[in-house]
């Protein structure tokens, strides 16, 4: 019976995922990923909790159980119109872009909301904002002590993207000042064996261009990439002690998402926005059907999908060193 609800949750999960991240499924399975194989990231009522990094609000916001209805479209009003060769070429972002027109439509609300969230990408805050789920947004890069948010006042500390800075010791202490002495850090990471997904170590024989195209640019932005080992070693030395670790993104989930639609993503959008809102409802619901039984069964016994046994993408609960 446990296990029955657990699959009936799953399968919820993945298709509200797929909701919001049709034409990009890939990001929709790493999503549900996220919160069938990690920790619960909702404050208690009455904690005091920052999202760092938290760029648009919309993944954090899913995963402390916001939902949003089927007939809001995260593409329509929330991305650039770049050609793939730019993106590639140019490591462009495609979510750094803001239209007066974006305004997420949710079906549920978390139970309590996030106090702060920061981010260095002005378009991003702005599109948060719209969530209603952060009580204050503030401009800031990682390495930044954000004055707004007093020394030792938060519960909780979330933060995915502390490898995309070079300085995590910088990134992590800022971080770890806000935090109580009693508070809670957790941390997503990607390990250095994110490099081996690389095109170019993986077919090494094909062209710089091909490479380029498929790897979007994406290895600029990890500078902070460690082992798994050099993760430990980081939170040690900063007096953190790892209360849990777990794999939230298994091999078979990380190699459906290097890949995705990414080439193809700027023509399929571009396509789909071009057909009239009831057709394009009526395609996005088949679509996301169709993706749903595609990727339900990896993402509930991802090790029948590959052989690969490497960890890509670690979540760390960490607390003060007693």
């Amino acid at each position: 019976m446990v296990a029955m609800e657990m699959m009936e949750k799953a399968d919820q999960v993945l298709e509200d995922a797929l909701n919001l991240w049709w034409l990009r499924p890939e990001n929709a399975l790493a999503l549900a990923s996220y919160v069938v194989h990690g920790v619960d990231l909702k404050p208690t009522q009455g904690q005091k909790a920052a999202d760092f990094a938290c760029g648009d609000g919309v993944n954090t916001f899913f995963k402390c159980g916001g939902r949003f209805a089927p007939e809001f479209d995260l593409f329509l009003a929330g991305i650039g119109s770049q050609s793939t060769k730019d993106v590639a070429a140019k490591n462009v972002d495609l979510f750094d872009h803001y239209d007066e027109q974006y305004f997420p439509k949710v079906n549920v609300k978390p139970e309590v909301y996030y106090a702060v969230g920061t981010d260095h990408k002005q378009n991003l805050l702005k599109k948060a904002q719209h969530l209603d789920f952060y009580e204050a947004l503030h401009l800031a890069d990682l390495r930044d002590n954000v004055q707004a948010i007093a020394s030792h006042s938060l519960d909780k500390i979330y933060c995915n993207s502390l490898y995309w800075v070079a300085e995590t010791d910088v990134a992590l202490k800022q971080m770890q000042d806000k935090l109580k002495p009693d508070g809670e850090m957790i941390i997503d990471v990607f390990t250095t064996e994110k490099k081996q997904l690389d095109f170019g170590k993986m077919f090494p024989s094909t062209s710089s261009e091909w490479q380029e195209m498929l790897n979007r640019g994406r290895q600029a932005t990890n500078p902070g990439l460690r082992s798994e080992e050099g993760w430990r070693e980081l939170f040690e030395a900063a007096g953190l002690e790892v209360v849990e670790q777990r794999n939230i993104f298994p091999a078979s989930i990380a190699h459906i998402w290097n890949l995705g639609l990414r080439p193809i993503f700027p023509m399929l959008n571009k396509m789909a926005a071009s057909i009239s809102p009831q057709n394009r409802q009526e395609i996005k619901a088949e679509w996301v059907g169709v993706f749903k039984e595609l990727l339900f069964p990896v993402l509930m016994a991802p090790e029948a999908f590959s052989q690969d046994q490497a960890k890509y993408r670690l979540q760390f609960v960490l607390k003060a060193a007693r």
